[in-house]
């Protein structure tokens, strides 16, 4: 306290020793710009304006003079001008001067006025002669200038010699001022610092005091400094030591990028060693390298501080792979005051949950396919068929960029719908990735689809095993219609027609598969529930020459369900009540017609003629549009959702009901629904084994015969 004491004194000493030298100063100064301020503000501007009157003076007499010499009468009038310009000027300075001048030479500028008016008088005499051509008259008049009584250049000089010696006392009373201020400046700088060392002397002797006193406290002082370094040493192996047994990687990062020194041993086990030049997208990069350059942008964006941390963080990668172990990383901000002064950055090793969530989905996923196999085995196995016959070519690249986007399309619905979510979520991953690099189906993202889809195929093989003699189902209402055929003696070659006709697929079975599916693709968008019907009117068809097109259908469900149907609410809002969704199949004007209709909102035909104007494509007519709706990469979709939206879909089913020697039929009424029908000739109605089976022996004694005349025979009627 003593110290602070003597030190505030020798402050107050010194804060009141500046303010006398700076009162005196500013005193003197005070003085010494009065002084200067008369000589330049006064003094000066009175001698340079009479100095410019005298000066407009003799160039007007100049002028004059080459007036009455001038012979050109252009130049002559340029002069006239120019001695005008310089009359005014003069008048300007003259009044420039009266405003500034002293009492004393008043009488002088009135005389100097009345010689400047006889001056003009005569100078336009003067100049009216000269403008006449002349000269010698005029020559003669401007010699009058000089009879005048009062010479202005007499006025003017006696005028300058005035300014002239009140400038030089102003000067001699500046110099005065000066002497006097840096008399008063020493004085009180020499009293200041005799002052200053008084006062100097007697803190010295204090502080002189006061350091026997801190050298006793020092002594103390290092007793309590050694005393704390040991607890902060202790702290630190405590923190060194949890750092060391936590599992999970702990370090910061520095606003430069620099890893710190202190991090934890699962970091430095992961990431290795790092010194300060290592900066800490590389350090982190060692895990996964593919994401260093992915970090030092997003690091980037943290530093900047352009948008809010949680936003920038986003941008960064939260999760890293390495030979097959998987890594979280969180990202939290360490803050001075309102800005980012660096990171820390928390690693955790999550292989193992990783795996455990895996194990888990592909038991959800077994359990579908167990319960999928119990509702309808045959079902499932046909989807099996369906899917790895796509797989296939996939594998075999037999399909161009187009098919391939197609082919993994329609493999991702169909394994949405049961329940394969692996294979599903595998394909809209390559889809999204295909649609941002504006690629096709690449040879890896090929091999990568057999492996995932091997490995449900061989769950699948130990479910059901390697399978068995192919069957026949029949329903009870053909089963009792043969039972009566036969009690009532028909034909044998009529029996024996609709018995072979029975290794076709009843395309009930297809529809009743399709109902349930958009029941279940209802229930997860949202837009259950979903009242489906199902007309099949008792038409069968090969199963082979069948299942691409039935592979593909589900794409024409999931856009009526996804594009077409409103949610509940709206529909409850317009009045509509439960959606509604029928399945035909039927034999029409000697075509096999597959429809399916629904009552949603119809489809956006504006937004179709918008999409195929911007593509260049032809939409004048219906059919215009219709092909554009069929055509890759349309969709009225503005984003692509793992349901729909990428324009793939509707081209598949395109494809595979062309491959049929099929064409598509459209008619939708905006706010009523839509009716989408793919007509076949009936050519695809038959089975090349069904020829096979009618010329064995037991059909020579009746004779071959088409299956197709008992198909038409038998079907009943389409109903419109």
């Amino acid at each position: 306290m003593k110290l602070t004491r003597m030190f505030l004194f020798l402050v107050v000493v010194l804060l009141a020793t500046s303010a006398v030298t700076t009162f005196a100063s500013l005193r003197a100064l005070r003085t010494l710009n009065v002084a200067l301020g008369q000589v330049m503000n006064q003094d000066m501007q009175r001698l340079i304006v009479v100095t410019d009157v005298r000066r407009l003076f003799r160039a007007m007499t100049v002028l004059e003079r080459e007036h009455i010499l001038e012979k050109d009468a252009a130049r002559r009038t340029e002069q006239t001008h120019s001695m005008d310009k310089l009359r005014r000027q003069l008048v300007e300075k003259i009044g420039a001067y009266e405003a500034v001048m002293p009492d004393a030479d008043r009488s002088q500028v009135a005389t100097l006025r009345q010689a400047y008016d006889r001056w003009a008088e005569l100078d336009d005499r003067v100049l009216a002669l000269s403008t006449e051509t002349r000269q010698g008259e005029a020559y003669a008049l401007a010699r009058k200038h000089a009879e005048d009584p009062v010479s202005w250049e007499d006025l003017i000089a006696r005028l300058v010699d005035a300014n002239e010696v009140r400038l030089r006392n102003q000067v001699a009373a500046a110099g005065v001022a000066h002497v006097r201020g840096r008399t008063v400046l020493l004085s009180a700088a020499l009293a200041a610092t005799l002052f200053a060392l008084i006062a100097g002397t007697v803190v010295m002797r204090g502080i002189q005091r006061m350091m026997k006193d801190l050298l006793v406290l020092n002594t103390n002082l290092e007793s309590l400094v050694d005393r704390r370094t040991q607890e902060l040493r202790a702290r630190e192996e405590s923190m060194r030591l949890m750092l060391d047994n936590v599992s999970d990687g702990f370090f910061t990062v520095d606003r430069e990028g620099r890893v710190s020194a202190e991090r934890s041993a699962a970091a430095t086990r992961w990431f290795g060693e790092a010194d300060a030049s290592v900066p800490f997208w590389v350090y982190l990069g060692r895990l996964d390298p593919r994401a260093t350059e992915w970090l030092k942008l997003g690091f980037d964006q943290i530093v900047e501080d352009a948008m809010p941390f949680d936003a920038a963080v986003d941008q960064m990668p939260a999760r890293l792979e390495r030979s097959g172990s998987v890594f979280t990383v969180e990202y939290r901000p360490l803050r001075a005051s309102e800005s980012i002064a660096g990171l820390l950055v928390v690693v955790r090793d999550i292989t193992k949950q990783v795996e455990s969530e895996r194990t888990e989905a592909e038991q959800r996923e077994l359990t579908r396919m167990v319960q999928r196999i119990v509702r309808d085995k045959t079902g499932f196995l046909d989807f099996l068929a369906e899917s790895h016959e796509m797989v296939g070519r996939l594998l075999a690249r037999e399909a161009d960029t187009d098919e391939g986007l197609r082919l993994v399309h329609t493999l991702k619905g169909n394994c949405a719908v049961y329940g394969i979510l692996s294979v599903s979520d595998l394909c809209n991953a390559i889809e999204t990735r295909c649609a941002d690099l504006g690629s096709g189906v690449s040879p890896e993202d090929s091999r990568e689809i057999g492996r995932t889809w091997e490995g449900i195929t061989a769950k699948v093989r130990e479910l059901v095993g390697g399978g068995g003699p192919s069957t026949i189902e029949i329903n009870d209402d053909e089963y009792g219609s043969i039972v009566r055929s036969i009690l009532q003696g028909a034909p044998r070659r009529d029996l024996l027609e609709r018995i072979v006709a029975w290794r076709l697929e009843p395309t009930r079975v297809r529809l009743q598969r399709l109902a349930a599916q958009v029941e279940n693709i209802a229930e997860r968008i949202g837009k259950a529930p979903v009242v489906v019907t199902v007309e099949d009117h008792g038409l069968r068809l090969p199963a082979p020459r069948w299942q691409r097109f039935w592979s593909s259908v589900i794409h024409v469900l999931r856009n009526a369900l996804d594009h077409g149907i409103e949610s509940p609410d709206l529909r409850g809002r317009l009045g509509k009540g439960p959606a509604r969704i029928a399945l035909r199949t039927k034999l029409e004007e000697m075509n096999v017609v597959f429809e399916c209709e629904d009552d949603g909102q119809g489809i956006d035909w504006d937004k179709i003629e918008a999409r195929g104007r911007a593509l260049g494509l032809p939409t004048a007519t219906h059919d215009d549009l219709v092909a554009l709706m069929m055509r890759d990469g349309v969709s009225t979709r503005d984003e692509a959702t793992s349901m729909s939206g990428r324009g793939i879909g509707m081209a598949a089913v395109r494809d595979a009901c062309e491959k049929l020697g099929g064409r598509v039929r459209v008619r939708s009424d905006k706010g009523r629904g839509t009716v989408m029908q793919f007509w076949f000739p009936t050519s695809t109605m038959v089975d090349d084994s069904a020829d096979e089976i009618l010329t064995q022996p037991i059909a020579s004694t009746i004779g071959p015969a088409p299956v197709l005349r008992f198909l038409r025979s038998t079907a009943p009627p389409a109903r419109g």
